[in-house]
């Protein structure tokens, strides 16, 4: 690769409007889960978290936040997002919701405290990481992110092991 990524994201156009925060507040950490493994098969770390809303108007906000220590564990992602999105208050309905990681770097070269508070999660997502490379990318996810069997469609169903 000739240019370096600026950087990694997800977003996601619903075919309605919606108004359902737990619905939005989930989309928000399955997104920040694929950002955070995204990173991690990249060997890099962002500093920067980007929330992005669209409403039905197609008016479209940006919010942002720039941590101390760069990270690329979904977990911190999502907690960071979650809080950017609950700081813009009421809000029309959405269209569009997205989760980026801005500022960029080599894992690891921009470590700069005595201790890693993510270092607990980094190390369950690694795990997660390398299950989803075995068994698919969908494998094992976070549990607020699965939906009860009667939700799911016929062809959407997963195996039972």
């Amino acid at each position: 690769r000739d240019t370096a990524e600026k950087s990694v994201g997800h977003e996601v156009t619903f075919e309605v409007d919606i108004t359902d925060t737990s619905l939005l507040r989930r989309e928000l950490l399955r997104q920040a889960s694929q950002v955070g493994s995204r990173l991690r098969a990249s060997g890099l770390e962002g500093r920067t978290v980007v929330l992005k809303l669209r409403y039905a108007d197609f008016a479209t906000i940006t919010r942002s936040r720039t941590l101390t220590e760069a990270t690329d564990v979904g977990r911190r992602i999502a907690e960071e997002v979650r809080e950017l999105y609950d700081a813009v208050g009421p809000h029309p309905p959405v269209r569009l919701i997205g989760v980026r990681m801005e500022q960029l770097a080599e894992a690891g070269t921009n470590s700069t405290g005595l201790w890693d508070d993510d270092e607990d999660w980094r190390g369950a997502e690694r795990v997660i990481d390398s299950v989803g490379e075995r068994f698919g990318g969908d494998f094992v996810r976070p549990a607020s992110l699965l939906k009860p069997a009667n939700e799911l469609g016929p062809s959407k169903r997963r195996p039972h092991l």
